[in-house]
Formats: C-alpha cells, structure tokens, sequence
C-alpha cells in the first residue's frame, strides 16, 4: 500500500466537506469510512485497463481523461469550474503526476440522457482518443428496458473504441432518491465495470438527517461546492485505492467484451444537423445556431411553418429547443406520412435547459431503409417558435 497515506488524505477531504456544512463534527469519522464504503459496495470488476491508465501516467507518458453526463459533469451550480467534481478530479492527477501532460475533455451536456449521449459521444468525446472516462447520466436516464437499451449501446461504444480506455460508472441521485442506478450497475456488474455511487454515498444520512441536503445542494438534483467536493474525494479515493494496490493487478487480463444483453441500435448514431443534411421541402423555417449545445439548427416563426427531411436509418429522434416562457409552439411529427408524436417546445413543468430529446422511429429488425419525416406546427398551436436543434440518426 505504498500510496496509502494519499487514499487517507483523500478521504479526509470528505471530513473536511462534511464538516465544514455543519454536520456533528463527532460523527465525521463515522460518517465518512461509511460513505465510502457504501459508495463502492460493488463488485470489484476488472481493473486492467484503469491500472493500465495510471501506469501510463506515472511513467510521464500523455494520458487523456474524459467525462461524459448530464448537467452534473457540466458543473451545474458549482460556484466556479474549479469547484466541480469534475476540475477537482482532474486536479488530483495533475497533483499526483506533476510530470504527465494531462488532457480533459468534459462532454457534460445538462438536461441530457445516454439516449442523446451516444449519438454524440464519438464527436464530443472518443474522437479525442481518451485513455478514461467517466460515465455519469443516472439521474437523467430512465429506469426502463429504454434507458438500458441507449445506456448499454454507450457504454459499449467507449469499450470498444481504439484507444481502448478504462470505464467508470457513476451514479448521482435526486433529492427524493430516484436514480436509474439499478439498471445502470446490472449493466456495469455484467461489463466488469468500476462503479462509483454519490446516492449510495449520501442518501442514507441524508435519510437520517446525519447531514441535510441542503447543505450538499442548492436544489433538488445538483451538488454545491460541498456536493462536488464530496464527489471527487469519494472518486480520487478509489483511483488511489487502485493506485496503491498496481503491483497486484496484472498488466494483461483475460477479460473479453460479452455479448450484449440489449438490441445494438446505436453503434453508428450520430447527429444530423443543417449542415450535414438538407430537407427536402422546408417553409417558414429559417437555420441558425440558437441551442446552447447544439449547432446548425433550424428555427421556425411562421404560421405556416413544416420542414420535411429524408433519412435512411434504422432508429430515428430528433433533438428540439423547450422554453421556459411558454412562447414556443407545438409541433407534430409524421415519419412515412404516419403520425408519431406532437412535441411541445415549452416546459409545462416551468425549468428545464432548453434541450429536450425524443425518440420517433425503430425498425424491428434494425434494418436501414429510407424515411421521409415531416415536422409540422400543430393547427391549434398559439405560438409559432419552434427550433430543431438537429436530427438522431443510426
């Protein structure tokens, strides 16, 4: 355990943010040897390629560390991008290996779940080579044969990329709890994956009022400083764990990919945007770059407002812009002339990041053929506004 004395250090930064919200100070000791334990109650999995990527490190050779989730790994209400567990976790490997160029690549994306993350994780993130990533989209993804189904399909698609990085699962929660973890860990347990639970962590002195939620976020979903702090500590103290322990994990391992367990629909989704597909017919529809996230949009204003694309594919969605003001239309969508669904650009609910999802289209077969899609604005719609912020395509 020649690192032993880093994994205690990270794990007194736990004590640190606990007791710095005002927790019985007594019980910190307590509370934290429980957190992290819970938080790492899983099978251990193979760890081949997470010690592969620190051996690379602490020989100086350039490593490339990637995060790809929601608006947690984005570093929603951290005070600063230094305070999020994401720039804390990249701090740790600077700090440990001083000598190694280290790259980042957060492709953090709010609002969002893995149905959207893997039709862009080849461009936001794998494209950039990563030696390992960091998976975290439990509190987006459904608890649902769908949510297991885009989950797997990502998690495969970084496993099998040619840099061949080392996977971490993560697993945020909710103030009530609710979480896809169950379905993401089976996932994770079936690929031998390391997996890291903040819910597991938290939840249960949350529950006991050993600590308030309040004082670890600032609303119902999104760590504060405190939050992400406790976040990375728990992070950095099982990759020191591993760190400490490289001369007992083999350099080579005998894990192979299993078959999946779920329809491989997504191996090459992708997004189609203005400038990667021109609609066949378009009317009151203008292009632009008005999404956050998202470029080459097609935005709508007039009455009269359709736009028709043609698209040869076995799995169809579409990503479109929501309002907060209620100043947005409803549009309804047709594939092959049939209708599918009617989209509301506005959020009933009064919040959300402007980016929405929605799945149209599946051949039972995963076969490709060609489809003619049609977005229209809906006859009873007050409101014309209305913005495409790019087509799902695999």
């Amino acid at each position: 355990m020649k690192h032993k004395s880093r994994i205690l250090a990270a794990v007194v930064l736990i004590a640190i943010c606990l007791v710095s919200f005002g927790s019985r100070a007594e019980a910190a000791g307590v509370l934290i040897s429980d957190m992290y334990e819970r938080a790492t109650n899983f099978p251990n999995g193979d760890l081949t390629r997470l010690a592969s990527v620190l051996r690379k490190a602490e020989a100086g050779e350039e490593i490339t560390l990637g995060f790809i989730g929601g608006s947690i790994t984005e570093g929603a209400n951290a005070s600063c991008r230094e305070n999020t567990y994401v720039s804390l976790v990249c701090k740790w490997w600077h700090d440990t290996f001083p000598n190694t160029a280290i790259n980042v690549v957060n492709a953090g994306v709010g609002g969002t779940s893995s149905y959207l993350g893997v039709h862009r994780v080849e461009k936001d993130l794998l494209v950039y080579s990563p030696d390992l990533v960091f998976v975290e989209f439990a509190v987006n993804d459904t608890y649902s044969a769908f949510g297991m189904n885009s989950y797997e399909n990502l998690v495969r698609r970084i496993l099998i990329a040619p840099s061949t990085p080392a996977v971490i699962l993560l697993f945020s929660v909710n103030q009530a709890g609710d979480s896809a973890q169950a379905v993401e860990a089976a996932i994770g347990e079936y690929y031998k994956l390391p997996m890291i639970s903040y819910g597991n962590a938290v939840m249960p002195d949350v529950d006991t009022s050993n600590i308030q939620w309040k004082g670890i976020s600032s609303d119902i979903v999104h760590p504060n400083d405190t939050g992400h702090s406790i976040y990375a500590a728990l992070i950095c103290a099982y990759i020191e764990e591993v760190y400490a322990n490289l001369d007992n994990i083999a350099q080579v391992s005998d894990w192979t990919l299993p078959k999946p367990i779920t329809p491989q629909m997504y191996n090459d989704a992708h997004i189609e945007n203005c400038y990667t597909i021109a609609p066949v017919e378009m009317k009151g529809f203008g292009i632009g770059n008005i999404n956050k996230y998202f470029t080459g949009n097609w935005s709508a204003c007039a009455d009269n407002a359709s736009i028709t694309y043609s698209v040869n594919a076995s799995a169809i969605g579409i990503i479109y812009q929501r309002s907060e003001y209620g100043n947005f239309g409803l549009y309804d969508v047709y594939i092959d002339g049939k209708y599918v669904i009617t989209l509301d650009g506005n959020y009933i609910e009064g919040q959300g990041t402007g980016t929405d999802v929605a799945a149209l289209y599946f051949s039972a077969d995963m076969s490709k053929s060609g489809h003619i899609v049609k977005i229209v604005k809906n006859p009873k719609s007050k409101n014309a506004a209305f913005v495409i912020a790019g087509l799902l395509v695999s």
